[in-house]
């Protein structure tokens, strides 16, 4: 019997690496750039075991429709995975001045720039909602540690983000995170991710993104996390723009650079193919 053809292999990106080469910093993607999405995404995506896979297909040439998945399943939105699939299109010669990826959750702008081997991208993200919230019951002893003087907010940026500020980076550094604990957390209140953050004074926020309740336990970088923290520390009054740490924790170090844009928040960092 004459066997079939190989499926397409995934390229794999660092995305918002705190280093240019990638190192060990940064979340991974991949990325299946083809005519039409095969059938078999979900268990395909579960095989790559990678935190995200995103199976991507040209609408127009500067239009891109996305299919998300992690091992657990279909997502509306993913920032990280949207960049890294800018940069495989901007691979095909298309124009990387202006790309639109599309996912169930919105559209995300994306610019790639840099050089080749280590380019960058900036994504615009669309803030859809933003409140203040009371501080959820349980979440203080999953914390373990003591809540700083921020108000807990909502915010929708594709994903449906609950944003908690500790004290500072040591604080942060100490939570434990028991997955089957957060995961129950978040489904009970609705969340897609919990980001917890540590503000410095100088524009600097250490975060840790919990994402138990779509997938892995924490996330070492996340575009849509990222915007969502901006828009409420913009909201109340901390500043337009701010220098995101993250996945440091994980031993993946990671940094985003975030800016307020009008209605939306600008989000830019490396993202390094990965060599296989």
């Amino acid at each position: 019997m004459t066997a079939g053809p190989e499926p397409p292999a995934v390229a794999a990106y660092r995305v918002f690496s705190r280093d240019r080469d990638g190192g060990d910093g940064g979340n991974l993607a991949g990325v299946l750039l083809s005519e039409r999405w095969p059938d078999d995404m979900r268990c395909r995506a579960r095989e790559w075991a990678l935190p995200t896979v995103a199976f991507a297909r040209f609408a127009t040439p500067r239009v891109i429709d996305t299919r998300l998945f992690t091992v657990d399943g279909e997502l509306a939105s993913c920032g990280h995975a949207s960049a890294a699939v800018a940069v495989e299109a901007s691979r095909t010669g298309v124009s990387s001045a202006r790309l639109i990826v599309r996912s169930p959750g919105g559209s995300i702008e994306c610019r790639v720039g840099g050089e080749s081997a280590a380019p960058s991208v900036t994504m615009t993200l669309e803030i859809g909602r933003w409140s203040v919230v009371k501080v959820p019951d349980g979440l203080g002893d999953l914390l373990g540690v003591p809540l700083a003087d921020v108000p807990v907010a909502r915010v929708d940026s594709g994903l449906d983000h609950l944003i908690v500020a500790v004290s500072d980076a040591a604080a942060l550094s100490s939570i434990a995170l028991d997955h089957d604990r957060w995961r129950a957390f978040g489904r009970r209140n609705g969340v897609d991710t919990i980001g917890v953050l540590a503000i410095q004074d100088d524009g600097v926020v250490h975060l840790r993104d919990v994402c138990a309740p779509i997938g892995d336990t924490e996330e070492a970088a996340s575009g849509t996390t990222a915007s969502a923290v901006t828009w409420h520390l913009n909201r109340l009054g901390r500043g337009d723009e701010f220098e995101i740490h993250q996945g440091v924790d994980m031993g993946r170090p990671s940094l985003l650079r975030t800016a307020m844009c009008g209605a939306a928040v600008e989000v830019t960092g490396n993202v390094v193919p990965v060599l296989t």
